[in-house]
Order: C-alpha cells, then structure tokens, then sequence
C-alpha cells in the first residue's frame, strides 16, 4: 500500500503567481469547504484537480475522516479512501501540479515540516525530499493505520 501525495508545482494558473510551498507534497486532493456545500460535495469538486475519472472512483468508495479541524478562520476535514492500483491510470493532473509522489509506510519518519525547514517562497528545491504541512503528515500517518 502506497499513499499519492500530489506535488504542489511552481506556478499557480488561477492567481498568475509563482506557487508557494513548491514541490511540498499534499494531500491528493485539496481545497477550501466553499459556503452552502456539503464536505462530500466539496470534495468532489475539488477532485476535478486530478482530472474527472477519479471522481467516479470518489463517488463509488467508502470515505474515511481522518482528522478533521473546526476553527474560527477554517474548516479542515481530510479523508483517506483505498482504491486499486489501476486508479492512478485515470488522474490527470491540472496546471498547478507537479505530478505525484508515490509514499509507503516506512517513509514517514523521512518527511520534514514544510514551515519548520522551508521558506515559503523558495519551497523545496531537493526533489529526494519529501516535505508536508505537519497536519497533513499526520493524516497521512492516519491513513495508513487505519488501512494497514
């Protein structure tokens, strides 16, 4: 079992600004709860980032909240699905990624804070790096104990 991190790339197509955090890994699929929608709805729009075929997959899998944050500036909520392997034939990623990197177990005590090694406008110039915001990290730690 593998977790797929997307690759945040170097320049973001809606804002016409160099991406922050490049060459961060995140979560798969990731965005902001917009007003009047549902998470679940959220979630489906927001996997439109890594091309319409992985949202049939979305549609038809057993969801798992993983960790879920509730604040007065955000609302956070990051599930883990298991999928089979052939799923990742159907992700297309959008202009803003720099692809995938495939994660395992094993390699967790590997990833760096992002804030804590990283300046925000540089990112992560060592592509042998795996560096994550701390809380998605422990989502993805999540994801693998609750699946394992």
């Amino acid at each position: 079992m593998v977790a797929v991190l997307q690759l945040r790339g170097e320049f973001n197509p809606e804002k016409m600004t160099p991406e922050t955090w490049s060459w961060a890994c995140q979560v798969t699929v990731h965005g902001q709860l917009k007003k009047n929608t549902t998470w679940e709805e959220g979630l489906l729009r927001e996997s439109e980032e890594v091309g319409l075929g992985i949202t049939t997959h979305l549609q038809n899998s057993k969801w798992h909240v993983l960790s879920e944050k509730i604040g007065q500036e955000e609302h956070v909520r990051t599930y883990g699905i298991v999928v089979a392997q052939y799923v990742l034939r159907d992700i297309r990623w959008g202009p803003a990624s720099g692809g995938m990197r495939l994660l395992r177990q094993g390699e967790i005590t590997g990833i760096l804070d992002l804030r804590a090694h990283f300046e925000k406008t540089e990112g992560v110039r060592d592509r042998q790096v795996t560096a994550m915001f701390k809380d998605e990290r422990e989502a993805v730690e999540a994801t693998f104990k609750k699946f394992a």
